[in-house]
């Protein structure tokens, strides 16, 4: 099976997204108590160390596009035997870190809408995999949380 390249417009999407985030507090931004900027850096370490872990556990299935890499394993231990999209959840919690860390209530709504983003991604992923993937909804049954164990 070669690789396909589903939907470029995803990667381009989420690019644009983090670079809105990022660039958010020079547009707004509030002095908010020591311990919501603390508790944003805490959760940006938190979320670095949740996708190193991911990324790890992943290996070379890692593929930036939507759906399996070529030759691609389904991955089920790991970080992917408590969630079925670590990577994604990592990245949602790092950019919410980033709005607590920096007071940007524009960045907070950038993570939401990456939030947002992160779970039709997901979805369409999820819908590939099935589809290409054996053990695929097997393993869908085991993990059933897609982001955050025990809630969604």
């Amino acid at each position: 099976m070669t690789e396909r390249r589903d939907g470029p417009w995803w990667v381009a999407a989420q690019t644009g997204l983090f670079v809105g985030c990022l660039a958010a507090p020079l547009v707004r931004r509030r002095r908010l108590p020591a311990s919501v900027r603390i508790g944003g850096l805490a959760t940006m370490a938190g979320s670095v160390a949740w996708m190193a872990w991911a990324y790890r556990s992943l290996g070379a299935s890692h593929s930036a596009w939507v759906g399996p890499a070529a030759g691609a394993e389904l991955r089920t231990s790991g970080a992917y035997g408590v969630v079925r999209h670590p990577v994604y959840a990592g990245w949602i919690g790092l950019a919410g870190g980033w709005a607590l860390a920096t007071g940007s209530e524009p960045a907070l709504a950038g993570a939401a809408l990456i939030g947002l983003f992160y779970a039709a991604r997901a979805a369409t992923e999820e819908r590939l995999l099935a589809a290409r993937t054996a053990g695929y909804s097997a393993y869908r049954g085991r993990v059933p949380q897609r982001f955050i164990p025990g809630v969604y």
